[in-house]
């Protein structure tokens, strides 16, 4: 079994990335863990938000998530792709955590998680900062105790999130169930995407499909020899033909497959390494979710940071909507905050997009 509730998590690991102890900070080199997989060469950083995307337009926006130590919240902010015009898109009271923005297929919404003393609950609002903040009710009661980790179908119409499931371990305080199930956003039509006979024995999370909706990527973590480790697994919306597509030595974590259709990054999935190591140095990577085996999964990794050597760490990745660059969130080290990064999907052109004394993390691409 695996402990399976997120309740706070996000929050504790804000508090971290300000405090400057981050959990995957330290410099535990990944390269053991990568086996083959070819490194991306360090490259310059560039003045241009949009270097090497000829496609990309002006009027896209990032939304963010920022800790704000003073009242211990995490609100999400939003700006332009350069850093400019910034502004709070949500106002959580103290205490409240608003995390791990995923913009919706339109790219006019984010939804997210909405963190309280009492647990988790799924939020939306609109990158245009209109309407507040709609509070989704997907039907969790006992011995439901979150639903947790909210992402989108392709059509915008349903939702996907992990379902917690109670009673709790009392020495683990592992779960009896945290699975994938997607519903409309009035909680209604629920079906669970996880396939049958895994109930307490592994966690899916971070559900995100391919832009076709043929199949979805997420992370599975389960106890192996008595540790947690995780993997990046993909499999249909009907929960069958499921492969793993990294080795769980990796740690990979927060999966997320390219919304291109064709060209160079259609079909590739990328993640983080390291992602559930305490005081490992983590990296952003791709593998291309059509591999046929884990070997050639392995094979096909491909570093799009390159930490090693470093006191960096790269990690929350997520792709512009044309799939050509991907935002992260990088820690520079020696206790400073955590500030969102842009790069090419090789890791090439690489850009600064926040510069705050307080940690920003979570990063979304929005139209």
């Amino acid at each position: 079994m695996v402990q399976s509730t997120r309740r706070g998590i996000d929050r504790r690991f804000a508090i971290r990335l300000a405090a400057g102890s981050l959990l995957i900070a330290c410099l535990l080199s990944p390269s053991i863990a990568l086996g083959n997989a070819s490194a991306a060469k360090p490259s310059s950083v560039t003045a241009e938000p949009m270097a090497g995307d000829r496609q990309a337009s002006s009027t896209q926006r990032l939304v963010w998530a920022r800790f704000h130590p003073e009242d211990e919240t995490v609100g999400l902010i939003t700006a332009d792709i350069d850093g400019r015009h910034e502004h709070e898109l949500t106002h959580p009271p103290s205490g409240v955590s608003d995390t791990d923005p995923v913009r919706s297929p339109d790219g006019r919404r984010v939804i997210f998680n909405r963190e309280t003393a009492d647990g988790v609950q799924i939020a939306i609002a609109r990158v245009d900062g209109t309407g507040g903040v709609t509070i989704v009710d997907t039907g969790c009661r006992e011995p439901c105790a979150d639903d947790i980790d909210p992402g989108w179908t392709p059509d915008g119409r349903h939702l996907t999130f992990t379902r917690v499931i109670g009673p709790f371990d009392p020495i683990t305080h592992d779960a009896a169930s945290a699975l994938l199930y997607t519903a409309r956003e009035d909680g209604s039509h629920l079906r669970r995407l996880s396939e049958p006979g895994n109930d307490g024995s592994a966690e899916d999370n971070h559900a995100r499909y391919a832009p076709d909706g043929k199949y979805l990527v997420f992370d599975r973590t389960r106890r192996i020899n008595g540790t947690v480790h995780t993997a990046i697994f993909r499999m249909t919306p009907t929960g069958t033909r499921v492969q793993q597509l990294t080795a769980w030595a990796l740690d990979a974590t927060r999966a997320s497959v390219s919304p291109a259709r064709r060209g160079p990054t259609a079909g590739l999935v990328v993640f983080e390494t390291n992602g559930v190591v305490p005081e490992a140095q983590a990296d952003v990577a791709t593998v291309p979710a059509a591999c046929r085996s884990l070997d050639l999964c392995s094979a096909g990794i491909r570093l799009v940071t390159s930490n090693t050597g470093t006191s960096k760490s790269s990690f929350m990745a997520s792709w512009s909507p044309n799939g050509q660059r991907l935002a992260y969130t990088e820690t520079p080290g020696g206790g400073r905050a955590a500030d969102i990064w842009t790069a090419r999907y090789d890791g090439r052109h690489a850009f600064q997009v926040t510069r705050s004394p307080l940690s920003d993390f979570f990063p979304a691409w929005s139209f």
